[in-house]
């Protein structure tokens, strides 16, 4: 299923992957809207997890939605089916950028990232350790977490408490972004029209990037 525009255009492109639905996220949405409002082609690989709340997310953002995903023994099969849908979609879209949303989303952006010599982000929403009950492809995903979080071009989480466990628990010293989540406890669809208290959208750059902004070769494509 596609929203937005069809076709993919002369616009620098930047594909999100996310193991969920982003309907459900808004700092998914709003990244999207402000981003393509800015000149970017947005490609969204994604899951339907549930039903479809938005069906377009508007001019120059198209969303790819694949199955809901499966546990258990189909959990790997899943997955990797995922994973070869993002890569036909980057194949097609030729994003300058992927942006990982999570362990699963990381392991996508990163991988096609590598492949096709792009830069990714990794956006962390939620942090979780191999003895929380992850799951055994979460455990076997989660061995790759730390080396995909070293490259990426830009590691994003939700409060300072998180990025210092983050940081922490995964042994790595970088500079990280903290912004942070959207009301999520109200339903999405009210949150996308009302405007959220300035303080759960706070926005720190980290130190030693003062004046950050998207790599050279993402808005030179």
């Amino acid at each position: 299923m596609k929203s937005g525009s069809e076709q993919f255009g002369k616009r620098p492109t930047i594909l999100f992957a996310q193991y969920a639905n982003p309907d459900f996220y808004p700092t998914t949405y709003n990244l999207a809207q402000m981003l393509a409002g800015q000149g970017y082609k947005i490609v969204i690989c994604c899951r339907a997890d549930r039903p479809a709340n938005i069906e377009d997310y508007g001019e120059h953002i198209s969303v790819h939605r694949i199955g809901k995903p499966r546990s258990g023994l189909l959990a790997p099969v899943e997955f990797a089916i995922f994973l070869l849908f993002c890569l036909f979609i980057a194949l097609r879209s030729r994003p300058s950028l992927l942006i990982g949303y999570d362990l699963q989303g990381l392991i996508a952006a990163g991988a096609i990232g590598r492949l096709l010599r792009r830069p990714f982000f990794y956006h962390l929403y939620d942090l979780s350790l191999p003895e929380e009950g992850i799951g055994k492809l979460g455990c076997v995903l989660k061995r790759y977490e730390r080396g995909l979080s070293s490259k990426a071009a830009a590691l994003i989480v939700s409060s300072d408490s998180k990025a210092e466990f983050f940081l922490r628990t995964s042994n790595l010293d970088r500079s990280v972004f903290v912004v942070a989540n959207s009301m999520r406890e109200v339903q999405p669809e009210i949150n996308l029209l009302v405007s959220p208290s300035p303080d759960r959208l706070a926005f720190n750059e980290p130190v030693g990037s003062p004046g950050w902004t998207f790599p050279e070769e993402v808005k030179e494509a």
